[in-house]
């Protein structure tokens, strides 16, 4: 008989912690600290800025609790306090894995910033901040459009003003360019070994197939060499070109098409769980109808006030969640707890925010705010997991800088010490070199994350599972 294993919870708490730098004593503390917390099991991740005395813990709270970790803090002299406001931004999705590390940095300068976390991919970004801070959203939007991001409105404003074809290339670009890449590959393939035509033939089909899979690569490529970065990118650009320049046009094409493929897949999924949140705003109606001194009155959602007597006829959503006053009738939760059968609600019941009133007229106190509704939280928790990446993600996000480098320079050095040192001819030098730059390309490291998440979000909203 099989157990079930209790899956693990991780929670996230910016924790502020005060001490006093010129006191040795409490420094080292604070090191002790830190370095205990990294230890223990329950704490999942652990990211320390001394500058700003802040401690940002991601944990177990089934094995470690905020107590205990408070506990640990007290009994070494120090004191945590929680106190943050948190932000989201929605930015234009972009294909430019390093952009991360360098965004969250230069997030993380600005004054007032606790914390931040950002899925460029995915295009959510999401910043803990002091509320007593100089944080401003003009230096939030400034920093983005000085790393070449575009908030997400202004972007849909932008593309608004297009036509349908301009929306949908927008949306499925990734995917578009993957497809010709691998087309134009299959027809090169195909006239190299199956005619008799001129070699240039084949050629000019593998440079067009260069051209649609290396487009989304180059161009984030060329972004970070402008900051002085190489990356995967420009690893796997520079790979297509030594392999063209071997005459392995193939082969390079190949590159390019798995890796523009990984992006597209990247691309696909996040766009699968964008309108996912979509949907589940679109549950919560705009407009209430409310009793104020004796009348029925329609009002915004977000002017309803907790203890107001909000009126949900049939067929319609319920605005907020609140409790049965008057009246009874059956309404479909579905969207919020998951069940498939309607429940009769009736007075003293509870309702959530988002679940559709299917019968009879009902009378609710509103016990929220709409900012505050079980539906509110979803939303919240959805775009929280939406910024943050998975270990393995991280872990690939931080490698592939350091592995580029590595990469470049064992061929630079290879080619200097094999000319001058070995003095082996230079054609039979460069060609080792330009293979081994093939070979180290990391096209199936760099696929194997998204098309990971791609299948357990395909098969998590088979099961009606949202992530």
């Amino acid at each position: 008989m099989g157990v079930r294993r209790k899956q693990a919870r991780v929670h996230q708490e910016i924790l502020p912690l005060h001490f006093d730098f010129r006191d040795p004593e409490e420094k080292r503390s604070v090191e002790i600290l830190v370095e205990a917390l990294r230890k223990h099991p329950g704490v999942r991740d652990l990211y320390w800025d001394p500058r700003r005395q802040v401690l940002v813990l991601q944990y177990d709270p089934g094995q470690i609790s905020l107590e205990t970790i408070r506990g640990l803090a007290h009994d070494l002299g120090l004191e945590l306090r929680h106190r943050h406001g948190i932000h989201t931004l929605h930015v234009d999705p972009a294909r430019c894995r390093d952009c991360t590390e360098v965004l969250e940095r230069h997030l993380r300068d600005l004054p007032g910033v606790v914390y931040a976390a950002a899925n460029i991919p995915g295009g959510v970004i999401r910043i803990e901040y002091e509320p007593e801070g100089l944080l401003t959203v003009e230096a939030l939007e400034e920093t983005l459009e000085r790393e070449g991001f575009r908030l997400a409105e202004r972007a849909r404003e932008l593309w608004a003003r297009g036509r349908g074809i301009f929306r949908l290339w927008r949306r499925n670009r990734e995917l578009v360019l993957a497809t010709f890449s691998l087309l134009f590959l299959l027809l090169g393939l195909g006239v190299e070994h199956l005619t008799s035509w001129p070699r240039w033939a084949s050629v000019g089909l593998f440079i067009l197939s260069y051209l649609a899979g290396g487009y989304e690569g180059a161009v984030s490529a060329l972004v970070m060499l402008r900051r002085g970065v190489l990356d995967i990118e420009f690893l796997m650009i520079a790979s297509a070109l030594g392999a063209a320049y071997l005459g392995e046009w193939a082969e390079g094409a190949t590159l390019l098409f798995l890796f523009s493929l990984s992006g597209a897949l990247e691309t696909f999924a996040m766009d699968r769980t964008r309108r996912a949140i979509e949907k589940l705003m679109e549950l919560r109606p705009a407009r209430a109808t409310v009793q104020r001194d004796g009348k029925e009155v329609e009002v915004p959602v977000e002017e309803v006030q907790v203890g107001d007597r909000v009126i949900v006829r049939p067929g319609e959503a319920i605005p907020v969640d609140g409790e049965v006053l008057e009246g009874v009738s059956a309404v479909d939760q579905s969207p919020i707890t998951g069940e498939s059968v309607p429940v009769t609600k009736r007075k003293g019941d509870r309702v959530f925010a988002g679940s559709v009133n299917t019968e009879g007229s009902l009378v609710l106190v509103a016990t929220k705010r709409a900012e505050e509704s079980t539906l509110a939280r979803v939303i919240a928790l959805v775009e929280e997991a939406q910024s943050q990446r998975a270990p393995v993600q991280r872990f690939i996000d931080r490698f592939s800088q350091p592995y580029a480098y590595f990469v470049v320079f064992g061929v630079l050095l290879y080619i200097f010490l094999g000319s001058a040192l070995f003095r082996w001819p230079f054609q039979e030098v460069f060609y080792r070199a330009m293979t081994l730059l093939v070979v180290a390309s990391p096209c199936a490291l760099v696929i194997s994350t998204p098309a990971s998440i791609l299948s357990a979000i395909a098969a998590g909203a088979r099961s009606g599972v949202l992530f």
